[in-house]
């Protein structure tokens, strides 16, 4: 499992850790809620999947991936898995210089770029997809 570490709300740092997995051929991301953190993964989603989209998953389209979150039962959350759910996305291009970007086109590469989501939605998990989301955090 890794660990992804961010600035909160008013300053208040989190710490998750995250597993890319996959359950019958869809890719997955579990965020999962540490005690160490100072605010919630739920208050932080997009930045936490940002991030991971930028560091972990680069250049994957955020609507062909499952995202979850998991609230160990230890911390007596009220729920321990959720679907999140994101209704936008967009493609965000990497700024560069002029002579960088004259340098790339030369060479025929492609302008960088990444994914960024927005808009949250929140759902239950079946009993048997959480068994199957337990497995890969295991």
């Amino acid at each position: 499992m890794r660990t992804l570490n961010s600035e909160g709300f008013g300053e208040r740092s989190i710490s998750c850790n995250y597993e890319i997995g996959r359950i019958a051929g869809q890719r997955v991301v579990i965020f999962v809620q540490t005690s160490l953190s100072k605010t919630s993964i739920t208050n932080v989603i997009e930045e936490l999947v940002n991030k991971v989209l930028e560091r972990g998953l680069r250049g994957s389209r955020p609507d062909g991936i499952l995202f979850f979150e998991h609230y160990l039962p230890s911390l007596q959350p009220l729920r321990v898995w959720q679907e999140v759910a994101f209704s936008e996305h967009e493609q965000v291009f990497e700024k560069e210089g002029f002579l960088r970007s004259i340098a790339r086109f030369l060479r025929g590469e492609p302008e960088k770029s990444n994914w960024a989501v927005a808009s949250p939605k929140w759902g239950s998990v079946s009993t048997g997809l959480a068994t199957d989301l337990n497995a890969i955090v295991a």
